[in-house]
């Protein structure tokens, strides 16, 4: 259970703020949102940290749990997962190329550098589609087949 006498439940845009303003001396967050916030971190173990992506960590996360208390009040336990984004290009999009091309880059070992700078995220390359064959032709040298360990986690 927190302490709330030094506890402080926040919104996430006001965590940067309170950081800076000493009204919080520490905070937990991503470390997407620290390094977009200019805010020192502590990198974590990637099992530790959800940044681990493999089947070992997924056999690791399956070991831990952690008990929280539910918005019913009921005690609930909770099991880690990878942090794990998406990307896609809706097939009514005003221009499927042009959307196409930006994933293109994003999963290019090129757009990989750009999304790890100053450590933002680190990107899974090449990328995981659950049809490779129905991804645009462009996409087909930037993707493989999502591992079956991840469709679980994944939908």
């Amino acid at each position: 259970m927190p302490n709330p006498s030094v506890t402080k439940v926040e919104k996430e845009g006001q965590a940067a703020s309170l950081l800076s303003t000493g009204v919080v001396s520490s905070l937990i967050t991503y470390r997407a949102y620290a390094a977009l916030n200019h805010l020192t971190y502590v990198t974590l173990d990637p099992i530790v940290g959800l940044a681990a992506n493999n089947s070992a960590a997924l056999a690791d996360y399956a070991k831990l749990s952690t008990t929280i208390l539910s918005s019913s009040g009921a005690s609930e336990s909770v099991f880690p997962a990878p942090v794990l984004f998406a990307a896609t290009v809706p097939t009514n999009a005003p221009n499927l190329a042009l959307g196409a091309s930006f994933l293109h880059l994003l999963l290019s070992p090129q757009g990989s550098a750009l999304l790890s700078a100053d450590g933002a995220f680190s990107p899974v390359f090449p990328g995981w589609a659950d049809t490779p064959s129905a991804v645009p032709s462009v996409l087909a040298p930037d993707v493989v087949p999502m591992p079956t360990w991840a469709a679980s986690y994944l939908g």
